[in-house]
């Protein structure tokens, strides 16, 4: 029996061959493009450059994509790669911090410094001071009301770096900027020893006095205002701790003072004799 169109077995219309790409000479397929490397579809990936080409390659309009670039090769590297080059490394990424007039220098510079801490914490060991010092700089020079978030960025920096070295390190780099310095430098240095306070072992008795003896310094040039930032990061043992010490150091101030004043007066009354 002849099939209809509307036969169940009859074959379904054929559909039109697909169009062949041309290149321009008739008749002849072009050729098919692999996608590039590193692409989807492309194959291998393509290999980032290597730490050395990246400080070799670093020009002022290549600066920040640099800084980014060694970010990346921070986490992704491995520290036999970087033994070579982090010191070259390092000293682009803090002579970025002082570049201030180079809009968002400074925070794409923290931002590598962050994850260098963060992927080759080892190599600070031998940096760590001048680290700090460069942070302690640049924290300073923030200082207007714009540069807020610059501030916040080294504060988290310093963070990182203290945290990888040993707490009775980390406290020997801020007992000068906390013996020297004003607010605001001194209230950051003054949250940073309470945290190590929070990393320091019971074991470790004479660094955490050390700490708490900080904390004393604070709070005597700082006076009330420094309570709030003592409150916020102690805990309550902590806090009672330091008090006590405060306590202590209060009265001996108020001794020699009054001693001070009862030599005096008796230096005058001999003088009147």
């Amino acid at each position: 029996l002849p099939m209809t169109s509307a036969s169940p077995l009859a074959s379904p219309a054929a559909s039109p061959p697909a169009p062949v790409p041309m290149s321009g000479t008739a008749g002849v397929a072009a050729p098919r493009v692999a996608p590039p490397l590193g692409m989807p579809g492309g194959g291998t990936t393509r290999r980032s450059p290597s730490i050395s080409a990246l400080l070799m390659q670093c020009t002022p309009s290549t600066h920040k994509a640099t800084l980014r670039a060694l970010a990346l090769a921070a986490r992704s590297e491995e520290s036999e790669a970087w033994e070579k080059h982090f010191g070259r490394a390092l000293i682009l990424v803090l002579d970025s911090l002082s570049q201030k007039e180079i809009q968002g220098i400074r925070e794409t510079a923290l931002l590598c410094l962050q994850e260098l801490i963060a992927g080759q914490p080892d190599f600070f060991k031998d940096f760590a001071e001048v680290v700090a010092s460069r942070l302690f700089e640049t924290y300073r020079a923030c200082d207007t009301p714009a540069e807020k978030h610059t501030a916040a960025m080294v504060d988290r920096t310093l963070e990182r770096l203290l945290g990888v070295i040993e707490p009775s390190r980390a406290l020997e780099i801020l007992v000068p900027v906390i013996n020297a310095e004003s607010a605001p430098l001194l209230q950051m240095a003054t949250r940073m020893v309470s945290t190590l306070l929070q990393r320091m072992p019971p074991s470790n008795a004479d660094v955490r006095k050390a700490a708490v003896f900080c904390l004393v310094d604070v709070y005597m040039s700082l006076g009330e205002q420094a309570m709030p930032f003592l409150v916020k990061d102690l805990t309550p043992s902590q806090m009672k701790l330091v008090t006590i010490y405060i306590g202590r150091q209060q009265r001996e101030r108020e001794e020699l003072g009054q001693a001070a004043s009862f030599a005096h007066g008796q230096d005058g009354t001999q003088s009147c004799d």
